[in-house]
């Protein structure tokens, strides 16, 4: 696709598929770089079965994660967040699936600046491109809290983001 890839990306599988309770998969990126980007960190995802509501569960953890520039600049950060598939569970189509999340993460990068999310019933049906509802509460560091709105479930580009009391509608991007 055009770009320059070198380095390890290592993926280690324990325990069957995706979809096997109690199964991982945790990757790697070793010495990785895209186009001279360095790209550090460890991702895993943990299958932790059905949960009260019977619903098919993961949890996801970023693990020193951290994207540096060639000039130096660089962003970092570790997550960790939980994926609960609440339709399309039994089924071989993707298109139908949808899934709930909540988690929490923080970050820093090179100017000294840090924040940490909050994701909170952040709802991703497949059948839409964009997010349909919850919200993300973003706190830098030097800057006002921001919330991000993806609305009630409707399937479409819009989005609201709210700082210190003011609220603009955002069209995202596909």
């Amino acid at each position: 696709n055009g770009r320059t890839r070198s380095g390890i990306i290592q993926i280690n599988y324990s325990g069957g598929h995706y979809f096997d309770p109690g199964s991982s998969r945790t990757v790697s990126f070793i010495n990785y770089y895209v186009d001279g980007i360095h790209i550090e960190g460890t991702r895993s995802t943990v299958n932790n079965g059905l949960n009260t509501a019977g619903n098919m569960n993961w949890t996801i953890t970023a693990t020193n994660m951290r994207v540096t520039r060639p000039n130096g600049s660089w962003h970092g950060w570790n997550d960790q967040r939980n994926r609960e598939m609440t339709a399309g569970l039994g089924d071989s189509l993707w298109s139908n699936d949808v899934y709930m999340i909540n988690g929490t993460g923080s970050g820093a990068n090179s100017h000294g600046d840090t924040c940490t999310s909050v994701l909170t019933n952040l709802v991703r049906d497949n059948s839409c491109h964009w997010l349909v509802s919850g919200t993300i509460e973003n706190t830098p560091s030097s800057r006002p809290v921001r919330i991000i709105d993806f609305g009630n479930g409707t399937c479409d580009a819009l989005a609201t983001v709210t700082v210190n009391g003011n609220t603009t509608t955002i069209h995202l991007r596909p």
